[in-house]
């Protein structure tokens, strides 16, 4: 694509290379594939530290939903 006369597009057609950035300024050097999804490098390594924070502080993921548990239960309400 030599001519970028339609230059915004979505991120997959900036991905695939069929546009030149996204609304918002984002290149293919900014973009990666997750999970067969097309997501910002700087918003999924943002996610992958914000879950592996949580982790160290005691919660963990639950099978069949999209929240994250604290292992053991309520911790604060026995010390009362």
């Amino acid at each position: 694509m030599t001519s970028f006369e339609h230059t915004i597009g979505s991120p997959l057609l900036v991905y695939r290379g069929k546009k030149h950035h996204t609304k918002s300024g984002l290149t293919k050097k900014h973009l990666m594939k997750y999970k067969g999804r097309v997501v910002s490098k700087k918003k999924h390594k943002q996610g992958m530290k914000a879950i592996k924070r949580l982790k160290k502080l005691g919660y963990k993921a639950k099978k069949g939903t999209f929240k994250l548990f604290q292992k053991g239960g309520n911790k604060t309400a026995k010390n009362l």
